[in-house]
């Protein structure tokens, strides 16, 4: 069977769209392994998490934001088990409250950058969507001195090609990691 140029080129085409993917380009974070904290975090009455906050060019994309959220929601019920009494406060509520001289420790979590794939874009486009990552941090503020007592960041990835196999399971699973993180942190530095 002869097979024409035009059927060969196409095949040359499709095949490295198919094995090239997209780059995702990854941050690293500033520390491998973060510094402790100055203080005891459960020393606190009061501990209050802040809303997550987002680089702003990473800001008002759909599929960053239900990322965000989603983070949010998962490092609440993680630092809830670190901190009982912890309560969630927006940016605003932690922005009046620092000028309050309560024995109070405020969490406020930061996306420096994101790229989430969600699941519809795995299912269809699959690794050629490229890696989902997360590099975030989360200041942790003494509210009767102002001073941060603590400041983690941690990275994590969902790989294209694990992603693409998994129909997106491995990027929503990078979401639970990245706050799992920060509870862990919370609890060591307890």
């Amino acid at each position: 069977m002869k097979i024409s140029t035009y059927y060969r080129a196409l095949l040359a085409i499709c095949s490295f769209v198919l094995l090239s993917g997209c780059a995702t380009k990854i941050e690293q974070p500033a520390l491998a392994i973060p510094e402790r904290s100055t203080v005891p975090l459960g020393s606190y009455d009061n501990v209050y998490l802040a809303d997550i906050s987002m680089a702003e060019e990473y800001a008002g994309q759909s599929a960053n934001e239900k990322a965000a959220k989603r983070i949010g929601e998962v490092l609440f019920r993680n630092m809830r088990q670190v901190f009982p009494k912890l309560e969630k406060i927006s940016h605003e509520g932690a922005e009046k409250m620092e000028a309050n001289k309560d024995h109070a420790l405020i969490i406020k979590p930061h996306i420096r950058q994101i790229k989430f794939i969600g699941g519809g874009a795995r299912f269809f486009v699959g690794a050629m969507a490229g890696s989902s990552v997360v590099v975030m941090e989360a200041q942790f503020v003494d509210v009767a001195t102002g001073e941060s007592v603590a400041w983690p960041e941690y990275q994590r990835i969902g790989r294209a090609n694990s992603g693409a196999w998994s129909i997106g399971a491995t990027d929503n699973r990078m979401l639970e990691d990245i706050a799992k993180d920060f509870s862990r942190y919370a609890s060591y530095n307890k």
